[in-house]
């Protein structure tokens, strides 16, 4: 990230616009955290605890929006999102 950071900091350095595919917060060390209380959750849901499984499903999301605080928030982000405008392209998964 910093190499694209250090071209697109570049005055009239040719770079206009920034897209963003995905892929790029490492979910890899929180991932089978997230997956076990997902499934949990929906194993609460079945036996009808519906205030269990939302906690559940609450602690995951959380779990999640700390990597992408973690990564967006680094200073290489920040310098990659601080000179051009920026589209993302996001997957529409369902049930998230």
């Amino acid at each position: 990230m910093n190499a694209i950071s250090d071209v697109t900091s570049r005055a009239y350095g040719g770079l206009d616009l920034v897209i963003h595919c995905g892929y790029a917060v490492d979910l890899g060390a929180i991932s089978d955290g997230v997956l076990t209380l997902i499934s949990r959750a929906e194993q609460e849901r079945g036996r009808s605890d519906a205030l269990n499984s939302d906690r559940l499903l609450c602690e995951a999301f959380e779990q999640l929006r700390g990597a992408y605080r973690l990564h967006w928030g680094a200073s290489s982000a920040r310098g990659l999102m601080a000179h051009q405008s920026h589209i993302g392209r996001y997957r529409n998964i369902e049930g998230l």
